[in-house]
């Protein structure tokens, strides 16, 4: 932000600076000074006129470029918070799966593991109940930014998977999302 505020000022000095230099220099006198001919008076009038282009051209793109960095750092800025997003849901939705699917899956098994086809089914299920939750601007703003969103989704939730299995959530975190009925 200091950089956007410190290109924005100096800008601004620029542009002060600019025209109040083509402002004197391009002050009309009525007339010629004495003792020029018309040929040099002609040469300063044109070479004042490409001065100002020049600089006029100059601050263009100046602007064009903090325009370009500003809109950069907003899209970055844009990105993460859809990435965060996106990681909010997959957790929201691995602690829904614990709670409605995992638990059952695990008690209809003696050694309470569950099997290739079962991980599989659930994560489908994650990968389509998340994306289910995600808004459609935050999940187009990921796919802009070419982010592979299954394997972003699958990544969270194996992540949050590990920190239940270490115990290392937050307290609640399981809940999230979740309806209780007291």
């Amino acid at each position: 932000m200091k950089k956007v505020l410190s290109l924005i000022l100096t800008l601004i000095v620029i542009l002060v600076l600019v025209f109040a230099v083509t402002t004197t220099a391009l002050a009309d006198t009525s007339g010629t000074a004495s003792g020029q001919p018309d040929l040099v008076a002609g040469l300063i009038d044109k070479a004042a006129d490409i001065v100002q282009t020049a600089i006029l051209a100059v601050i263009g793109i100046l602007g064009a470029w903090v325009s370009r960095k500003l809109t950069a750092s907003t899209e970055l800025k844009n990105v993460g918070l859809a990435w965060d997003k996106l990681i909010d849901a997959a957790n929201i939705t691995v602690g829904e799966l614990k709670q409605t699917t995992v638990d059952e899956l695990k008690a209809a098994h003696a050694d309470g593991k569950l099997n290739k086809s079962e991980v599989s089914m659930l994560r489908k299920k994650l990968i389509d109940k998340t994306l289910e939750k995600m808004s459609k601007p935050a999940y187009d703003i990921l796919i802009a930014a070419g982010v592979d969103v299954q394997a972003l989704i699958l990544g969270a939730g194996d992540a949050f998977i590990q920190e239940i299995k270490r115990g290392t959530f937050p307290e609640g975190a399981l809940l999230q999302g979740v309806v209780v009925d007291d």
